[in-house]
Parts: structure tokens; sequence; C-alpha cells
């Protein structure tokens, strides 16, 4: 019994491994008929039911996105599989329920997932700037599921964090100025209560968003460009969006008056730095042997 559950955790991890990886080829003429028959396949799935299309779209997607499989030039796998992706309806609806699943089933203690597989859901998620996405990604983070199993800290220790952390994690990849301070870790406690509340207030329509690299803000229904973007709290008090800058007339602030002008100064440092060259030829002629 022993052995055949290594041998299932074995294969679990080479199935998990293999997922992300696309092994591209290096030839060129080979490297060009794997991505004609790549953008074939994105393309044949068109008529596809979901539960056929999103596995394997959501497969492409992760595989061409990691650092060891970028394709070259504009990327077209990637940016076709994630664009067909994307234009369906409940495309992230269904890793949010993969991520469930597998949660469940961790929980359970009767997953047959590797360890690593719920995450990479979470890494397929922070591919897909959509709406939909931050609607998944925002409500998993009150789901604190996935740290605790059967209250045994020896196990607990070894869990993958909890769903809440994740999804933060995820959040922190795809929306452009985070809620919080960018020094902090995106999963800590203070970074998460920060998302938890700036969640809440895109979910209540008082707050919108924007993806990284986009300047289009974005509510949950769909692009929302009529509403202005809440202020970024580290910009609160700063000249700028959301900040009046401090003047002497607000009665806060001390007059400065103006700065004399510095062309006596600059005068009197260059009459200093001539006497110094002088002194220092002299003593140079001085010490000279002739």
């Amino acid at each position: 019994m022993k052995s055949l559950l290594k041998s299932l955790i074995v294969l679990a991890i080479i199935l998990s491994f293999s997922k992300a990886n696309a092994d591209l080829p290096t030839n060129p003429t080979e490297y060009a008929a794997w991505e004609n028959k790549m953008l074939q396949a994105i393309q044949d799935l068109n008529g596809a039911p979901d539960s056929q299309a999103f596995p394997k779209l959501g497969k492409w997607v992760l595989q061409t996105s990691a650092s060891w499989n970028l394709e070259t030039g504009s990327r077209p796998v990637y940016h076709a599989a994630k664009d067909a992706l994307i234009s369906r309806p409940g495309h992230a609806e269904y890793f949010g329920n993969m991520i469930r699943t597998i949660t469940e089933a961790e929980l359970a203690g009767t997953s047959t997932y590797h360890s690593t597989e719920r995450w990479w859901q979470y890494e397929t998620l922070q591919q897909l700037p959509s709406p939909e996405t931050v609607k998944v990604l925002g409500e998993l983070l009150f789901d604190e599921r996935g740290k605790q199993y059967n209250d045994d800290p020896v196990r607990d220790s070894r869990l993958p964090h909890a769903n809440c952390r994740y999804a933060a994690k995820s959040l922190a990849v795809l929306i452009d100025k985070p809620p919080y301070d960018a020094k902090l870790n995106p999963s800590s406690d203070s970074a998460l209560d920060a998302w938890r509340l700036w969640y809440q207030q895109v979910k209540a329509g008082t707050r919108t968003f924007r993806f990284k690299g986009s300047p289009i803000a974005y509510s949950l229904s769909g692009p929302a460009t009529d509403k202005p973007e809440a202020d970024h709290p580290s910009s609160r008090g700063q000249t700028g969006t959301g900040a009046k800058a401090a003047s002497p007339a607000d009665g806060n602030v001390t007059a400065v008056a103006p700065e004399k002008s510095l062309w006596p100064r600059i005068a009197a440092g260059v009459a200093a730095l001539l006497a110094l060259l002088g002194g220092w030829l002299a003593f140079r002629k001085r010490t000279t042997p002739a």
C-alpha cells in the first residue's frame, strides 16, 4: 500500500511539472511547425464546449507564460491562447472552481493532486486580466482554507498557503497601484486586510481598478471610464491626484522668504578654488626635483 502511495505521489509530481513545460523546439524549422500547430489548435477550439476549451487553453497559457517557455518574437501562441480564454464567459470561474475542488480534497485528506496544483490555478488566473478574474480572486480573499489540516501542526507546516494568501499574491500581479505600501509582502496580514477592503469597495461599485499596463478603468461589470479610480492610500497627503498642495495661504505652512541670489556665493567659491589651485602649484614646484 505504501509503495502504491509513493508511486502515485511520484506520478502526480511528474504530471504536475509536465503541465507547466511546453518543451519548445530549439530547431527553427521544428519551432515554426510547433507554432503553426499550436495556433491551429487554438483556433479549432472556437466552437468547442467550455469543458474542453478551458483546461486546454489554460494549460497552454500557463505553459507559455513560464520564463523557461517564452516564445520568440511577439509570443503569438501565448497571446492567442490568452485572448481565446478571456473571450469565453466563465473562464475565471472555471479555475476558481478548480481551486475549491483541490482545497476540499486537501482538507479531506483525499487529494491526488500535487501540492503545487492549486497554486498553478492561481498562476493561470494571473495571466487573465479581466473583471471576472478580479471577482473570482476577490471572493477568494475571504477563503482562509488551505492552512489547517485536521488541527495537526506538523502537517499544517507542510501545507501550501491558504487561498486568501494566494489570491492576494495574484491580485498584486494583476492590479495597478495595489492598495497598500509596496514595501509590504503582498500576502502579509496588512496587505491582505487592504486587499479585502479594496475588493469590498470594488464590489460595492465605489471604486474602480486598472490592470497593469492598461489605462482603462474597470468595475466588475466591465470598462468604467466614467468612474474615477479611488485614491491610492500612499498618494493621500501628497501633491497630485486626491491631494492638494500645501501653501502659505492655508495657514498651516510657514512662508519662506525668497532665497537671495546665488551669484555672490558662486564668485566666492571660484575665488577659493583659484587660491587653492595656486597654492597647490606653488607647493608642487617647490617639491619637484630639478
